[in-house]
């Protein structure tokens, strides 16, 4: 992980990026799967989204979403290079139905291929 975490950023802030990145022993995340994501607008997290998000991410979005409101979703997506949008025809809810899970499968299947790590 490249990004740097800002000067002005609060103690706890760099201590729960540095525990991430720990737990990933130091490695880039190969990709992510978002349900109902969102951008944060609080300005201290915005090193977080630029530049923007390198991570290959699925997004899934929920018409009918009523917790997080559809233009700070579609912010999140915007500040993702290589971002894979989903939207399903329900509310704030990761969706079961084999219809909903199958693209969230071959994503996966696609980027941990691409990685080259056993699958």
């Amino acid at each position: 992980p490249a990004r740097a975490v800002p000067s002005g950023v609060d103690d706890a802030t760099a201590r729960w990026v540095r525990r991430l990145r720990e737990a990933n022993g130091g490695r880039a995340v190969r990709f992510a799967v978002s349900y109902s994501g969102f951008w944060a607008p609080v300005a201290a997290l915005q090193f977080l989204y630029e530049p923007r998000i390198e991570t290959p991410m699925m997004h899934y979005l929920g018409s009918l979403d009523t917790v997080v409101e559809e233009g700070r979703s579609h912010a999140l997506v915007d500040r993702c290079v290589d971002a894979t949008t989903v939207v399903h025809p329900g509310g704030h809810h990761v969706p079961v139905a084999k219809e909903w899970v199958m693209p969230l499968a071959a994503f996966i299947k696609q980027h941990v291929q691409d990685s080259g790590a056993p699958g």
